[in-house]
């Protein structure tokens, strides 16, 4: 994987400002605070990640990629604010229904070209707890194109797949309350 030196820089201050705020504070009535998570979606790749819960919201930072795919390096870094606004949920009091919205930054090169991406990701999904510590979670929604960046290193008139600036999203995920 061949990151931009201050790509690699900003992506761990970001993840380790979201480590530390997530390890600060304690959680209340036998609850963790703190998640990891994992899981596969659209734009966000195979993916791990941290969430932290204030209440009915959560902040998540997420790292993804793409093994087996044809290119040098494939990564997605998402940084997401959740809402929980509806429904009432068996072993949490945090609501399972909720709002989604966040930024995704993609990075890829292969042979052909290499890329930069950045999208407004917007879902709405839900959780199922199926214990007080462990639950899944499903969203779905659309991703808009803020920034694409092409560099062509051999020009080829088949590779213009991810030529529209909106795309379908959605999420599949696993979630673990430390």
């Amino acid at each position: 994987m061949r990151l931009l030196k201050n790509e690699r820089k900003a992506f761990f201050q970001a993840f380790l400002i979201l480590f530390l705020i997530c390890f600060q504070s304690k959680p209340a009535m036998g609850q963790g605070k703190t998640l990891i998570t994992t899981g596969v979606g659209v734009p966000e790749f195979l993916n791990v990640g941290l969430m932290h819960q204030f209440k009915q919201i959560q902040l998540g930072l997420t790292l993804g990629t793409l093994p087996g795919a044809r290119r040098e390096y494939y990564l997605s870094i998402s940084g997401d604010i959740y809402w929980h606004f509806a429904g009432k949920a068996k072993f949490t009091k945090l609501k399972p229904w909720y709002g989604k919205f966040g930024l995704n930054w993609l990075g890829w090169e292969d042979e052909i070209e290499k890329g930069r991406d950045l999208y407004l990701n917007t879902r709405v999904g839900r959780d199922f707890n199926l214990s007080e510590n462990f639950g899944i979670k499903f969203d779905l929604g659309a991703i808009y194109a803020l920034e694409k960046v092409r560099i062509v290193k051999k020009p080829s008139s088949s590779y213009n797949f991810f030529q529209s600036d909106v795309w379908p999203s959605l999420g599949l995920g696993l979630f673990y309350r430390l």
